[in-house]
């Protein structure tokens, strides 16, 4: 990615948490298929504490597969708030709206909420729940989404993750994933 800041990285530079990519191309294998998940041709988030920096901002373009393993443009914009309550925390809300185009033209809104914590010098946890109100409820097969991760980065060069998401599908029923990954930096 030529140019790329993940919000998950333990990166100390900067107090707000942020993330800035362009081409970023995410795939993966489920269900005994590999496929491709996301491309973004550029997203940005920036999670902030709203007393000192101002509001949160998320803004995202690019494809991602729908529930019909189809790739569709995708559009996302959004701005909210965050609290920090005590120094290498942030609590934060960030409604949103976006256009995603599956076999038809599908508005939406999102809200999120989480929490991200330095949880020592060189780890951070970070907690998110996202519901979704789409107007073709069958658009991303799923109507929240909650995730949690756990990154260490022993040196500068990379950081190692576990993380958890539970999808929340129609009918009380949900999907269950593990990750574990690694990102390396030069």
């Amino acid at each position: 990615m030529p140019n790329y800041r993940d919000i998950q990285s333990v990166s100390n530079a900067s107090p707000a948490e942020s993330e800035n990519k362009l081409l970023e191309l995410i795939a993966g294998y489920e269900d005994n298929k590999a496929r491709l998940k996301t491309f973004n041709l550029i997203a940005m988030k920036t999670i902030s504490d709203f007393g000192a920096a101002g509001s949160s901002k998320l803004f995202r373009v690019g494809l991602e597969t729908n529930a019909n393993d189809r790739l569709s443009p995708f559009f996302e914009w959004g701005r909210g708030l965050g609290v920090s309550p005590f120094d290498g925390a942030v609590v934060y809300i960030t409604p949103r709206i976006g256009f995603a185009q599956g076999r038809k033209a599908n508005p939406f809104a999102a809200v999120e909420v989480g929490a991200i914590a330095r949880i020592a010098e060189r780890a951070k946890a970070l907690m998110d729940y996202a519901r979704f109100y789409d107007a073709d409820d069958s658009y991303r097969g799923f109507k929240g989404e909650f995730n949690a991760r756990v990154v260490f980065a022993p040196s500068y060069d990379y950081d190692l993750s576990l993380a958890c998401s539970r999808r929340f599908e129609g009918g009380g029923e949900y999907k269950d994933r593990f990750a574990i990954g690694a990102s390396f930096y030069f």
